[in-house]
């Protein structure tokens, strides 16, 4: 259905026709119509017309009765009727919907503004929560940093106090320890003049670990107690080859740089010789020899001051020793003298080592046990 604003029936235009399209001639009469109803909406009755002609918006009808349709008509009139009524029913709920639409969209604004307005009050609820909190975490944050900024001083201040005492314990401990040698040997450690030593050991023992621990140059381990072997005695190139007095100097530091030293020396000496025997044929170095091997000999740097011996019968006690060592005195059974000089000679040793000597020998023989003190 639709609407026509302007028409024109037998020659009078009218306000507005609702139009129903019709497919086909209603009979013969209708030839040439343009094939559409109208009901005039202003008539009382709908009066229905037929549509006859339309140049541009003007349409021209003429009433159905004129045309023989009334019984066609009639039959329309009824789906025109309910047509219309479905109309009105339509018309009538599209303003129901209206008017809920409206009473929503009224309901709506008025939800939507009570949402805006507590929205809008939780907002501002917040922002002042949130400025609140911001004010004490601040404030809490400012006394936290005053409160460690404190115990930081105070605690720096304890850790200077405790290095302090922790530098004063250490300092009266090492105070009370201090680094010292407790002894340094060498090993041989003396022997006859003309023997060749090609190896030798040094021992040491210390008080505490040393930091650092040398011996005339030679890194040694860094024991509280320990040995280390020098030279070779079959490695021609290791061997040591000394053959005169020789001194180790060994040097040690502690944690704290200071050092200590202490010095061990392989001594050569010649023999100081006594024993008995009776008088030789000659006073040569094989008696000196045998006399050392039957008797006594002792390696040293000076007199022999006192021994004892037993002679028996046709035997003499006799007393050897380096000239430079200076002539002797004696005394026997607290008796000044009774030794005498019998010879003074070249002494080549059983290692090859020349060496002048004097020969005492008692005044008496078969003296039995007898002690001699040497001046």
């Amino acid at each position: 259905m639709h609407y026509v604003t302007k028409f024109n029936i037998n020659g009078v235009e009218t306000m507005q026709v609702a139009c129903v399209p019709l497919h086909g001639k209603p009979n013969a009469a209708t030839e040439g119509a343009v094939g559409v109803f109208g009901i005039d909406l202003d008539s009382p009755t709908y009066d229905l017309y037929w549509c006859v002609d339309v140049t541009g918006s003007i349409y021209t009808w003429k009433p159905c009765s004129a045309l023989g349709l009334t019984a066609k008509v009639e039959s329309l009139e009824e789906l025109i009727m309910d047509t219309l009524n479905e109309y009105q029913d339509s018309t009538a709920r599209v303003d129901e919907l209206d008017a809920e639409v409206t009473e929503f969209m009224r309901n709506a604004d008025e939800r939507i503004d009570k949402i805006e307005s507590e929205t809008s009050e939780f907002v501002e609820e917040s922002t002042e929560r949130m400025d609140k909190m911001e004010t004490d975490v601040s404030d809490f944050i400012g006394e936290s940093t005053e409160k460690i900024n404190g115990l930081e001083t105070e605690v720096s201040d304890y850790s200077e106090r405790i290095g302090t005492l922790e530098s004063d314990v250490a300092d009266l401990l090492y105070a009370q320890n201090p680094l010292s040698i407790t002894s340094f040997s060498v090993t041989p450690l003396s022997l006859e003049k003309g023997i060749t030593v090609n190896s030798a050991s040094l021992t040491w023992s210390l008080n505490k670990t040393p930091a650092t621990l040398f011996a005339d140059g030679i890194q040694l381990p860094l024991e509280k107690d320990g040995s280390y072997a020098l030279g070779s005695e079959t490695d021609d190139d290791e061997k040591l080859g000394i053959t005169a007095d020789h001194t180790w100097t060994l040097a040690a530091t502690d944690e704290r740089g200071k050092s200590v030293a202490k010095k061990a020396t392989l001594t050569f000496y010649n023999g100081v010789y006594y024993g008995v025997s009776e008088v030789p044929a000659t006073y040569d170095s094989a008696f000196i020899i045998a006399l050392g091997k039957s008797g006594k000999k002792t390696l040293r740097s000076s007199k022999l001051t006192s021994f004892t011996d037993n002679a028996g019968e046709g035997e003499y006690i006799y007393y050897c020793l380096p000239t430079s060592m200076g002539t002797c005195s004696f005394k026997v059974g607290g008796f000044d003298g009774g030794f005498e000089l019998v010879s003074t000679l070249t002494y080549t040793n059983e290692h090859g080592h020349e060496e002048e000597y004097y020969i005492y020998r008692s005044s008496n023989a078969a003296l039995g046990k007898t002690t001699v003190e040497v001046k």
